[in-house]
């Protein structure tokens, strides 16, 4: 499983999502929806299925706070890996997450 350009963007923009919640989450959860909030868990819930060397690059590269300035070159060297093992790894990751993350919604 390969993932495409856009599958890749449209898990990223979730992912993107997902921390922008996280923050408010984290600053005032009533703000939240019960909408957000089931997002958020949805979310989380995926992650944590994929095996470890998935879970480690999609946390590192786009879940943490600060996932938009975080390079995939920094992630494969702190995860000691290679260029083509990560985005093999990350693109597989980001097709689960894709099948997992969009098979609900009506969007």
């Amino acid at each position: 499983m390969i993932a495409t350009s856009a599958k890749k963007s449209k898990v990223a923009q979730l992912l993107r999502t997902y921390r922008q919640l996280k923050y408010f989450e984290s600053t005032d959860e009533s703000i939240l929806n019960p909408a957000q909030k089931a997002f958020i868990k949805q979310v989380e819930n995926a992650v944590s299925s994929l095996p470890e060397q998935e879970r480690e690059i999609v946390t590192r590269r786009f879940m943490q706070d600060n996932a938009d300035y975080v390079k995939d070159y920094e992630v494969y060297e702190a995860l000691q890996i290679s260029q083509p093992v990560f985005i093999k790894v990350r693109n597989r990751a980001l097709s689960k997450l894709e099948i997992v993350l969009t098979s609900n919604k009506s969007n």
